[in-house]
């Protein structure tokens, strides 16, 4: 193939001097953006338990009345809530963090689970009797964070979900530098119409051409009239 003065063009590694990089597939977001949904609902369920507990606080009391074994886990659910609230919006806007902070406040969630029963003081048994047989006034959200923190962690620590954050889009095409050298590009550098450079210009005599009016070798001798 040549150019339209006759020059071989020198094709790279793709097709017309390009390097042909095909585009990334895109992966699949449903597992981050389930992960993130659920996140939200979790973070509700635990936010639930914390309100539940001030709602309950007789009138005249305040909260430094309510014992520090109540405080304690209740401060942490709350805590576990705000990391998933903040992962679950940053899942959305497809940032690495996002899952990391949901599987940390699902973790946090489902440790104050199993830890809150020996924190007030009261059988691990007589505890979840008491949960699932919905028996004490937060029962369903505690119940909730059981069923919840286990789903949302598995969800956010998929391999999908880390390849969905982590993928950004590249270039469909890049210009190959070593196989289509800058003098050979035909863009904003060059003008359209311009010959390439080394390419004779138009009107200028080319070495061992015939000039006109010269003497030329071998064949009949001009003749004179």
């Amino acid at each position: 193939m040549t150019d339209p003065y006759g020059y071989p063009i020198q094709p790279g590694a793709g097709q017309g001097g390009y390097a042909y990089q095909a585009p990334d597939r895109r992966p699949n977001g449903a597992s981050a953006i389930i992960a993130a949904i659920l996140g939200l609902v979790l973070a509700g369920v635990l936010a639930a338990i914390p309100i539940k507990l001030m709602m309950d606080i007789p009138s005249g009391a305040s909260l430094g009345d309510v014992r520090g074994e109540v405080i304690t886990p209740t401060a942490l659910y709350l805590g576990a809530a705000v990391l998933l609230l903040i992962g679950s919006l940053v899942t959305f806007f497809r940032g690495l963090a996002g899952a990391i902070l949901l599987a940390i406040g699902a973790v946090l969630a489902l440790v104050v689970f199993l830890v809150d029963a020996p924190i007030i003081g009261v059988d691990i048994d007589e505890y979840l009797s008491a949960v699932f047989g919905l028996d004490i006034a937060d029962a369903w959200f505690r119940f909730g964070a059981l069923v919840l923190s286990p789903v949302v962690m598995i969800f956010a620590l998929l391999p999908p979900t880390f390849r969905y954050l982590r993928y950004k889009p590249v270039a469909e095409q890049q210009w190959n530098a070593q196989q289509y050298p800058p003098q050979h590009v035909w863009g904003a550098q060059q003008q359209p119409g311009t010959p390439p450079p080394g390419a004779p210009q138009p009107g200028t005599p080319q070495s061992g051409a015939p000039q006109p009016g010269g003497q030329q070798q071998g064949g009949y001798p001009p003749q004179s009239w």
